[in-house]
C-alpha cells in the first residue's frame, strides 16, 4: 500500500510518498505555478475598456470579468494538480491520499476532486506546510492525527 501526501498552496505543490516497503516520507514531485503568485495587475495585459459609474463613487469597467485573472490562475493550478493525481491513481502509483493545504486552496481542490480521488482521500489538513521540511511536515501531520503508519486503519 502506498500513500501520497499532496502538500499545496495556490502557487506551489509537493507530493510526498510512503509505503509498506519504505515507511519513510520522501518527496517525489514538486511543482510551481508562477502565475498564481502574480498580482492581477501583472496578469492583465491592458486596460479593461470603458468605465461605468456605479451607484456610489466607484467606477468599474464595463468589461471587467467577474472572476479575477489571479483567481483563474489559482483554479487552473488546482485543476492541473487534480489531473496529475487522477492520472497517477489510474496508473496505480498510490492507494491512499492525504491533502494538506491552506483552507481556501483546500476548498478549491475539494471542488475539483473526482469520485475516484474522493474514494482514496483518507484525511485533509487545513494548514500551510508548503515551506516545511519533510520532518516538520511529518511532525505537523502527527500533531493533526493525519500521520499513521501505512497499512494501519484507525
Amino acid at each position: 500500500m502506498t500513500t501520497w501526501f499532496l502538500v499545496a498552496d495556490a502557487s506551489r505543490s509537493r507530493i510526498l510518498e510512503t509505503s509498506l516497503s519504505d515507511p519513510s516520507l520522501r518527496e517525489i514531485d514538486a511543482r510551481i505555478h508562477p502565475a498564481s503568485r502574480m498580482h492581477t495587475s501583472e496578469l492583465v495585459a491592458d486596460g479593461a475598456g470603458r468605465t461605468m459609474k456605479g451607484l456610489g463613487r466607484e467606477t468599474h469597467s464595463a468589461m471587467e470579468p467577474r472572476t479575477s485573472r489571479h483567481e483563474v490562475e489559482v483554479r487552473a493550478f488546482a485543476l492541473d494538480l487534480v489531473h496529475h493525481l487522477n492520472e497517477s491513481l489510474r496508473a496505480g502509483r498510490f492507494d491512499a491520499l492525504v491533502i494538506v493545504s491552506p483552507p481556501r486552496f483546500l476548498g478549491i481542490l475539494r471542488e475539483n476532486l473526482t469520485h475516484e480521488l474522493l474514494a482514496v482521500v483518507t484525511a485533509t489538513v487545513a494548514k500551510d506546510y508548503t515551506h516545511s521540511s519533510v520532518s516538520q511536515l511529518r511532525d505537523g501531520l502527527e500533531l493533526h492525527g493525519s500521520w499513521k503508519p501505512v497499512g494501519i486503519k484507525s
